[in-house]
Order: structure tokens, then sequence, then C-alpha cells
């Protein structure tokens, strides 16, 4: 129970969990070359059942 109202490990666990800006773009640019494979696959695959006829 101390645990659960313990303030000094509210901040400890508060400070671990911040990101940093360059983490962020990490993600950012990941996020997006994910994004663009993903729209290139849903295309080929729309041109292989649509394109062909």
């Amino acid at each position: 129970m101390k645990k659960i109202f313990d303030k000094q490990a509210k901040q400890t666990t508060a400070a671990k969990k911040k990101h940093t800006l360059s983490e962020f773009e990490k993600i950012q640019i990941e996020l997006a070359a994910k994004s663009r494979l993903f729209t290139t696959t849903l295309g080929m695959v729309n041109y292989q059942t649509y394109g062909n006829n």
C-alpha cells in the first residue's frame, strides 16, 4: 500500500516515461515508411485485381 502513495516513486516513473525529440522523429520516419509501403502494396493488389481486365 505504501508503494501506491509514494510520491518519489511516481516521480521516478514519470521521469522514465519522457521521450526525447529524436525518438519521436525516429517513430515519425518509421510510420511514414510503413504508410508508403502499405499504400504501395495496396496499389499493387488493386492493380492485380482490377487492372487486368
